[in-house]
């Protein structure tokens, strides 16, 4: 597995309380730009798994949230 970038100043703890905002922003923009990164995780989301493998370039500290399938 490839190594991880975060933000410059984003911990891990700050990335995860804004998982939402991430998934919210894929929702809403699906095609707005976002920076590909290795994902992280999988993570845990209700009634699913998914991953983060980006960061969207207006505010690179939320997350772009891939949900396979």
């Amino acid at each position: 597995m490839g190594l991880t970038r975060l933000p410059m100043g984003i911990t891990l703890d700050r990335l995860h309380r804004n998982i939402e905002m991430g998934l919210q922003k894929s929702t809403s923009e699906p095609d707005a730009c976002w920076i590909p990164i290795d994902p992280v995780g999988p993570i845990r989301i209700p009634m699913s798994v998914a991953y983060i493998d980006g960061y969207y370039y207006d505010t690179p500290w939320i997350p772009h949230v891939y949900i396979p399938g």
